[in-house]
This record gives structure tokens, C-alpha cells and sequence, in this order.
């Protein structure tokens, strides 16, 4: 169940076939990598038109046509690379370090 508290940060994600969702954080200049994980993930803030290939917490994968201005209340394992054309962000609550 996700909570209705607010998260605690928006991060953009970084799209990829290979890994699991993965965002860009950190000062301007020195962003790093880090995964996100059902810990810590709360949704997905959508800030551009377009496609979307996810796939989902349990592991299917799924296309969505979003719009600019909505907020998934979902988890998911990945935001594909092929497929999205959506800019994406991860509401979070902490992040751990890709190593």
C-alpha cells in the first residue's frame, strides 16, 4: 500500500532496458546514479507527453500514453529506455547508491 504522506524529493529517472529504475541525484554537475527500490519508491510524476514502458512491481510490462502533470501512484521495478518517450521522475523517499 502506498502512503499518503508526502514523499520527500522528485528525481528524474534515468530510462534503461538493462537496469532497475535508476535516477540521477545530486548539485548540479556531480549528479550520480541510484536505485530506487519499494523501500523507498512512492510514484512516478510525469512532466512530459508520450509513451511509457514500465515494468510493473510483479514483473509484466506495460505501455502507458501519459500526459504531462500526472502522478502514478505505482511502483515499478523499470522504466524502459525503448518505448518511453515520456520525461519521467521518481517521488522518493531516500536513495541508495548504485555501486
Amino acid at each position: 500500500m502506498i502512503s499518503k504522506q508526502p514523499f520527500g524529493d522528485l528525481v528524474a529517472v534515468v530510462p534503461s532496458d538493462t537496469l532497475k529504475l535508476t535516477v540521477n541525484f545530486g548539485p548540479t554537475g556531480s549528479k550520480k546514479e541510484y536505485l530506487i527500490d519499494a523501500k523507498n519508491q512512492r510514484g512516478l510524476y510525469i512532466t512530459a507527453d508520450g509513451n511509457l514502458k514500465i515494468m510493473s512491481s510483479n514483473g509484466n510490462d506495460e505501455t502507458l500514453a501519459v500526459t504531462a502533470g500526472t502522478y502514478l501512484e505505482m511502483m515499478v521495478k523499470r522504466v524502459y529506455a525503448t518505448g518511453t518517450t515520456a520525461t519521467v521522475y521518481a517521488a522518493i523517499d531516500g536513495i541508495g547508491q548504485v555501486p
